[in-house]
This record gives structure tokens, C-alpha cells and sequence, in this order.
């Protein structure tokens, strides 16, 4: 991807960007197979610090709300990879496109279901004008409907983006 004939060498932000970019999704793969990571605790702190590596390098205030305790829950390693792979796409793209100045991840344990929810104070969107051929929302809804759960977007012009994920977690 990097070399693609007629770009020419990249650049060292560049390259550094990239290599970030795999580590943290090699990371990611990892986090998301490790049996000693496989409870909910490990995933909501696992959560906050990919939420904090992704927004180390903006401008955004990054406002992280979760549970200070859950029980002692398994949480199998295709929900974990999906609803972080979800979450991430999320805060990226308020990274990307909303020119926003606050996100906040929140997380509410309601046995058995976690919701999650990403927030964000920027330029909103129009969510029934969204390009059909791009593929982010998308993904994210089928992402979290592959393990039953649910993915909806709350947005208008001017109005921010919220970005709700709900999983049952169950034993």
C-alpha cells in the first residue's frame, strides 16, 4: 500500500504513521484472543486505553465514563473483537470528520447487556445522506448484528454525533 508504483518513496511521518497503525490493530488482535483478557473488566480498561492512543495526537478533549466496577464476566474473543474493532471505527471517524472538540466514550453495565456509547460536539451529519459506497457505518452495524448485538447513529448538521453499540454478554 505504502509503495504503490508512481507515489514515490513515503515520507517519515508518513511511514511512522503506519507502522503505529499496525501495531495498534496487531495489538488489538492479541487483546482480542488472549484468554487472560477475556472478562469485561479487562476489555473496559483495554477500551479507555485504545480510546486515549487514538486521541493522544488531536486537539479533543477525550472524556472516558465507565463503570468503576463490574462483576466477573467472560466476554469471548469474536465480542471483543467486534466491539472494539466497532468502537475504534467510531472514534476515528469523529477524529477524521467531525472537527469536534469534545469526544466522550461511556460505558453502562446492565446485566447482560453492555452498551457503549461514543459522543462527540462536532459538525454532525446528515445520517440518511450518507455515501453508500463508503463503508464505516456499515461495518459497524454488521460488525456488532455478527455477534447480536446493535449499532445506532444519532446525528444532524451542527448537532455532534452519538454512536450507540449494545451487546449481551452472558457466561
Amino acid at each position: 500500500v505504502l509503495f504503490r508504483s508512481g507515489l514515490g518513496t513515503p515520507s517519515a511521518p508518513v511511514l511512522r504513521a503506519s507502522l503505529r497503525e499496525i501495531r495498534e490493530s496487531l495489538d488489538e488482535m492479541v487483546f482480542s484472543v488472549d484468554p487472560r483478557k477475556d472478562h469485561l473488566d479487562s476489555f473496559l480498561g483495554y477500551l479507555a486505553e485504545m480510546a486515549r492512543r487514538l486521541v493522544d495526537d488531536s486537539d479533543l478533549r477525550l472524556e472516558i465514563d465507565l463503570p468503576e466496577s463490574v462483576p466477573v464476566v467472560r466476554m469471548g474473543p469474536q465480542l471483543r473483537h467486534a466491539v472494539l474493532l466497532a468502537a475504534r471505527e467510531s472514534i476515528a471517524n469523529a477524529l477524521r470528520h467531525s472537527r469536534a472538540r469534545r469526544l466522550a466514550l461511556r460505558a453502562r453495565w446492565s446485566p447482560p447487556v453492555l452498551e457503549l456509547v461514543v459522543d462527540d460536539d462536532g459538525v454532525g451529519f446528515d445520517p440518511s445522506r450518507v455515501d453508500p459506497n463508503r463503508n464505516g457505518l456499515a461495518n459497524q452495524r454488521r460488525r456488532l448484528a455478527g455477534v447480536g448485538g446493535e449499532c445506532h447513529f444519532e446525528s444532524a448538521p451542527g448537532e455532534g454525533t452519538r454512536t450507540r453499540f449494545r451487546v449481551t454478554v452472558s457466561a
